[in-house]
C-alpha cells in the first residue's frame, strides 16, 4: 500500500505544478530565507486552494441512457469562463458527450472539454451492459 502512496500524492499536486511557477518567491539550495517571503508564498497557494485560479470542484451525477441524451450540466450564464470536465465515471463503459445540439462525441480523457458560459453538457452511454440505469457523476472545475 505504501508504494501507492507517493505516486497518489503527487497527482494529488499535479493541478499545483502550475501555480508554483508563480509564487511570489522562489529559493535555490543554501539561500537564505526571510519568514516573510515564506508566509507570502503559503498565502498565495492558500488563495489558490479557496477557490482562486483553479475554481471550485463540483461533482455532477446524471442517470444515463444508451437511446438519449440525459443533461449532465448546464453552465450558468453569469459563468465568467465556464466550466472544465475534470474527470468521469459510469457504469455504461463508452460515453458520448454533447454541447448543446452539436453533433456527439466520444469522450477522450486526455482532452480538455470546457463547457462555455449558457452552454449545456449532455451524455448518453455508446452501449449500456448495466442491469440497472446507468449511473454517470463528472467532476467540473467552475472558472
Amino acid at each position: 500500500m505504501k508504494p501507492l502512496l507517493v505516486p497518489c500524492a503527487l497527482l494529488a499536486l499535479a493541478p499545483l505544478s502550475a501555480a508554483l511557477a508563480d509564487l511570489p518567491f522562489t529559493f535555490q539550495a543554501g539561500d537564505p530565507i526571510r519568514a516573510s517571503e515564506l508566509n507570502a508564498n503559503f498565502q498565495y497557494l492558500e488563495s489558490l486552494g479557496a477557490g482562486g485560479e483553479f475554481g471550485l470542484l463540483t461533482r455532477r451525477r446524471a442517470t444515463l441512457s444508451s437511446t438519449a441524451f440525459r443533461e449532465v450540466a448546464s453552465v450558468p450564464s453569469t459563468s465568467v469562463n465556464g466550466w472544465v470536465l475534470r474527470s468521469y465515471v459510469s457504469n455504461c463503459g463508452a460515453l458520448l458527450l454533447r454541447i448543446d445540439s452539436d453533433p456527439a462525441v466520444p469522450v477522450d480523457k486526455d482532452a480538455t472539454l470546457v463547457v462555455r458560459p449558457g452552454e449545456t453538457l449532455s451524455a448518453r452511454c455508446a452501449a449500456s451492459t448495466a442491469e440497472t440505469a446507468p449511473i454517470g457523476y463528472f467532476m467540473f472545475n467552475e472558472q
